[in-house]
This record gives C-alpha cells, structure tokens and sequence, in this order.
C-alpha cells in the first residue's frame, strides 16, 4: 500500500504514529489530572480527544486555540486523535470548546497536571539513576489581549506569561511546567508550599 504514497506522505504517517507512541504514555495522565465537570450526556469530544488534539496542534506550531477552527476538519489531525479522516461527522473540537475547556481548569487541575508531568518523568527511569541535575529556567510565551495574569516584561519587552520550566540537566528530559504571571517572580513564590517545592520533594525517590 506504501507504494502509491509520496515519499512525504509516508514521513507524515510516520511522525503521527511516533507522536501517538508519546502521546499514549502522557495524555491518560493529564486526562487523570483534570477533573471532568461536564455533563457526560452532551459531550461529543472526550478529555483524551481535546488533549490529543491541542497538543498536537501545538507540536506542529499552532498554539492559537481558534486554529482549531479550521484545523478540526484536517484529516491528519482527525487520524492521529483515532477519527475517521473523511467523514464530515467525526470534525474534531473547535475554539470555543477549548476556550470553555481552559476556563473550566480550577486551581486544583492545574496544579494536578504538574504532578502528572513530573510523574511521567519519574515513569521513564527503568531504574532510579544514580544522579539528577535539577536545571530551571523560565521562559516567556507572549500573550495578546487581556488575558488574565498576562503582565509586562521589560526584559522581554511584551505583555507574556512567564512559566518556570523543569528539567532534568543531564538527560534534558522535561520534569515539569509551571505556569507564572509574566513578571520576575521573588524568592518567596518558590516557598515550601509551591507547585516547585512539591514536584521537586516527588523527585526524591529516584536519588
């Protein structure tokens, strides 16, 4: 069957399936993580399938949220979320169900999904290793509009958010994310009680 596609096409399938392979092992998490207020009687669009969707489309350089709006009826990204590529009745989820998805999250799920990632980290290791280099480092995604918590950087010259990004120094492998307003944050919000505190006190089993 390979033999009628273009050498492009087949580099596609194969990305998506090495996607997939990831994604298998990280989405259950997050879905885990968030707790799910809505009605299950009226949802056309599972918790998997809208995590499967916006991180994809965010891996291939989409972060808008209102890219879904067209990008819900791609076919590639209806076959890596497991739908049926052609048909005009398996579209995936639009901007406006993202939007309410991101103002459903409490304090609480998102503070959740910092714990999922640092427990995917600590699922990679076959066997604790002997060492772990804790590296942070913040990084600023830029916002437009009146987004809630988006500030301005002088250092970066924009209105951002400023997420505090955790990572395991010799391996490079992602720990964990924490999302922050976009300003210099003090010693203070890394205190005991910080999403910081509790993710690096969960790395402790793997020394």
């Amino acid at each position: 069957m390979l033999k009628c596609l273009s050498p492009e096409k087949v580099s596609v399938i194969y990305l998506i399936g090495r996607m997939n392979t990831v994604l298998d092992f990280i989405i259950p998490r997050l879905v885990k993580a968030i707790q799910d207020k809505r009605h299950q009687s009226y949802i056309d669009h599972s918790m998997q399938d809208l995590l499967t969707q916006r991180v994809l489309q965010m891996a291939c350089g989409y972060q808008d949220a209102n890219d879904s709006n067209h990008l819900r009826k791609d076919p590639m990204f209806k076959l890596a979320v497991g739908r049926s590529p052609l048909n005009a009745e398996t579209h995936l989820a639009s901007a406006p169900t993202f939007t309410r998805l991101g103002k459903g999250l409490s304090r609480r799920d998102i503070y959740d999904l910092t714990y999922a990632f640092a427990e995917h980290f600590l699922s990679s290791y076959k066997k604790p290793p002997k060492l772990a280099v804790i590296d942070l480092d913040h990084t600023a995604s830029l916002t437009h509009g009146a987004q809630q918590y988006s500030l301005f950087s002088t250092k970066y010259g924009n209105t951002c958010y400023l997420p505090l990004m955790i990572f395991e120094g010799l391996s490079g492998k992602l720990i964990t994310a924490i999302l922050r307003p976009g300003k210099t944050p003090s010693g203070r919000k890394h205190g005991r009680s910080s999403p910081l505190s509790a993710n690096t006190s969960s790395l402790r089993p793997i020394k």
